[in-house]
């Protein structure tokens, strides 16, 4: 009977709650998070994670919500240096070491489309379903079989033909032994969205997305440098040469990799000096394994 009030009551305020009182829905939206972050169950968190879904949902009926900051909620909110992309995301982390993942993307509607009544942005839930599948580094993947990660930083690419290009770096917590890094491309066209792309010159054969997988017990650095355009990380290997393809045991070896953004496409480079690397020619960054 109690969780029948609880349910009813949850219910009307989303029915009420007015999208422009956005400070209000951010504290409701808090008080969810700390929800999820305290549930003792599965279930529990799964639902205080849907009760996060229904708010952000009515906050997104409100113009204001694709700038608003939500910083009352430790979760992943960046937007895209051009201010044409926002995505909110977190985890949900389960009782058995895996994780689910819960990202919206919003997309700045063009002036033409704000003028038919459209509103300042379009928003879509992605679904995290594509680990399901078989070797997702290969595959191209949409809103409806996204690989779930949280994504950190968000880098413009420019237009081709059509479209523009984004690309994505994230981190996964696998499972109780694994960790991985991903850097992914997202491609806009007409507001569809595809993520994937064949640009990853020098790194595995039909890659559509680089996916550094590596043990639970060490950390791995993909960090992006916005002065020279390149994405430098940690070179993985195994401890033992005999654990080869058993990730667990893999981790940093004290050397490092680099991306090279060149017309359009990144381009590996193996082996290299970090110390051109300044600290300060890069964006604050925090684990999200940490949130």
């Amino acid at each position: 009977m109690k969780r029948f009030f609880c349910v009813l009551f949850l219910a009307t305020a989303f029915q009420t709650a007015r999208s422009s009182d956005l400070p209000a829905i951010e504290d409701s939206l808090a008080a969810a998070h700390t929800q999820l972050r305290n549930a003792s169950t599965d279930e529990q968190r799964i639902q205080a994670s849907a009760n996060m879904e229904k708010w952000f949902e009515v906050a997104f009926s409100s113009d204001e919500a694709f700038l608003y900051p939500f910083d009352k909620i430790n979760i992943c909110r960046i937007i895209s240096p051009d201010e044409k992309v926002r995505l909110i995301n977190w985890n949900i982390s389960m009782i058995d070491g895996t994780h689910r993942y819960v990202c919206y993307v919003l997309l700045a509607n063009d002036s033409k489309s704000r003028k038919k009544g459209s509103g300042v942005f379009s928003w879509q839930k992605l679904t995290d379903t594509a680990r399901a599948g078989n070797n997702p580094a290969t595959r191209f993947l949409t809103s409806e079989n996204w690989y779930g990660t949280l994504y950190y930083e968000i880098i413009p690419m420019g237009k081709r033909r059509k479209s523009e290009r984004y690309t994505l770096l994230g981190w996964e917590g696998k499972d109780n032994l694994t960790t991985t890094k991903v850097i992914d491309v997202l491609t806009l066209n007409n507001g569809k969205l595809k993520f994937g792309a064949e640009i990853f010159e020098g790194g595995p054969r039909n890659s559509k997305r680089i996916i550094l997988e590596y043990g639970n017990e060490v950390s791995c650095s993909v960090k992006y440098y916005h002065r020279q355009q390149h994405i430098v990380c940690d070179h993985l290997s195994p401890r033992n040469p005999m654990m080869k393809g058993i990730f667990a045991d893999y981790g940093p070896d004290g050397s490092y990799d680099r991306w090279i953004l060149e017309k359009g496409r990144w381009r590996l480079e193996e082996n290299i000096d970090v110390s051109q690397y300044s600290e300060s020619d890069r964006r604050p960054w925090k684990d999200p394994s940490k949130k």
